[in-house]
């Protein structure tokens, strides 16, 4: 057996899980490997401190709750999170900066047209009243005497 396959059979094992041959095969190892005979120490002595520690008063209505939650809920909205946020900065990566320049693009194109048209020292010539340069005005000298 590797390593990792006596790691998860010492798993199996502290949980009362691992069937009499794994047993025979994890300790076999075991006698060879003083890694994993750490970290069956590691894991037995995990499984003592909370096996010691004073169970919590939780209410009745959280028991409820959290047994009536179908197994791997939780796995399946992390993974739809994940996915959800993969799928929004992918579609933002592209858009939102080619937004942004359209954003700017307009923003000078508007600043440069009010400045063209709000220039305060000229009139625009379609406020001018009409004027009529053939008439003449009254109390003008004649030239042509």
């Amino acid at each position: 057996m590797s390593c990792n396959d006596v790691k998860t059979a010492i798993s199996a094992y502290a949980d009362g899980a691992l069937p009499p041959d794994g047993e025979e095969s994890m300790f076999v190892h075991l006698g060879t490997c003083a890694d994993c005979r750490r970290f069956l120490g590691h894991v037995l002595d995990t499984r003592a401190a909370i096996a010691a520690m004073p169970r919590a008063d939780v209410p009745e209505s959280l028991d409820r709750t959290v047994l009536a939650l179908k197994p791997g809920i939780a796995r399946e909205k992390t993974q739809r999170s994940r996915w959800l946020a993969d799928l929004w900065m992918r579609r933002l990566s592209i858009p939102l900066p080619s937004a942004a320049i359209v954003a700017l693009a307009l923003l000078s194109i508007t600043i440069f047209s009010l400045s063209l048209l709000l220039k305060p020292n000229e009139v625009p010539l379609m406020s001018l009243p009409p004027v009529d340069v053939c008439a003449e005005h009254p109390g003008a000298p004649d030239h042509n005497e």
